[in-house]
């Protein structure tokens, strides 16, 4: 099972940088994965991803307003709108010039490979994404914590 002490670590910096819409949505997905709902936790954690990457585009670009996540991975990784970039070329996290498979696009695609959920999903594939994405997404939100 996934660390509490990663979970504890996301929900303290949720909650220091007032990502409230993400954080709402991660505790919705942790709820439905801790009683079985295995389709309503992904379509959370789906929802969770897409939330916190807008959310974290309107913190550090306030210049700009981002509504969607395609707009927040492109601005999070473009040295022109944000300096130093958030999300890396060189890590293969974004697109880059003859690379096909970046990993935020990939997790992205990996979190609704149709729609929210596949039919009704399973415990082992709820958990797969519960897991990858806690780990990913309190390790992004450790590199804005160390921007500030």
């Amino acid at each position: 099972m996934i660390s509490a002490n990663i979970e504890n670590e996301l929900v303290r910096m949720l909650t220091k940088f007032n990502f409230n819409t993400a954080k709402g949505h991660l505790e919705q997905a942790i709820e439905n994965h801790s009683i079985g709902n295995w389709a309503g936790a992904n379509g959370q954690f789906r929802t969770y991803m897409e939330s916190l990457l807008i959310e974290i585009s309107n913190k550090l670009i306030p210049s700009r307003t981002c509504t969607n996540i395609g707009d927040a991975i492109n601005w999070l990784s473009n040295p022109a709108i944000l300096s130093p970039v958030l999300l890396h070329k060189n890590l293969n996290e974004v697109p880059e010039t003859g690379l096909n498979f970046p990993y935020v696009n990939g997790l992205w695609k990996r979190l609704h490979p149709t729609g929210s959920h596949p039919g009704l999903s399973d415990e082992e594939d709820s958990t797969f994404r519960y897991h990858t994405l806690i780990v990913f997404t309190r390790y992004l939100l450790s590199r804005i914590e160390s921007r500030v």
